[in-house]
């Protein structure tokens, strides 16, 4: 979802935030150095939000787009116009659970069927150039169920609970 269609004023306000306070030269550089070194990138001007993170697309010049998550914790600012992130409400657990969701997802991409985004880099951590943690992973391109309002068109039920069936059941690991 774009930020900017958000109905939620403070949510808008605070992810605008994030995106002021994230350094996202830092982070296009860190994508060229996951990719190639001569790859040229640049970011979708268009910034997203999912769940607790904000979305921004990384379009290489091959046509490549890779996504780059960073969670939207606290952030506040000052008079000044200047942003700052809580790195203390950014602790062990949280860094945890997300090098977790990243092995989880390389182990999925690399040894089964399951479409799952591969993570190419990521900082679990707020001391990185980018002073927030991220990750850059794969663009699959789609609709989720939780775009769609959370139920499944009826057209498209049937398919849906066979995919989902053979995810859960059958996953054609290596």
């Amino acid at each position: 979802m774009d930020i900017d269609s958000l109905p939620a004023l403070d949510l808008r306000q605070r992810l605008h935030y994030v995106a002021k306070y994230a350094k996202w030269e830092s982070l296009i550089e860190i994508a060229v150095e996951a990719r190639a070194p001569n790859a040229k990138c640049l970011l979708n001007p268009k910034i997203g939000f999912g769940g607790e993170h904000i979305i921004r697309e990384v379009c290489f010049d091959d046509g490549v787009s890779w996504i780059a998550k960073l969670p939207i914790g606290p952030i506040s600012i000052d008079e000044s116009g200047t942003c700052s992130f809580d790195a203390n409400s950014w602790g062990d657990q949280q860094a945890r659970e997300m090098q977790i969701e990243i092995d989880t997802m390389n182990f999925l991409a690399s040894q089964s069927s399951i479409p799952v985004p591969r993570v190419y880099a990521a900082d679990t951590s707020c001391q990185n150039p980018v002073q927030l943690p991220y990750m850059l992973m794969d663009a699959i391109r789609g609709n989720s169920v939780r775009d769609l309002g959370d139920s499944v068109p009826k057209p498209f039920l049937n398919k849906y609970l066979v995919a989902l069936a053979h995810i859960q059941v059958h996953s054609n690991w290596h």
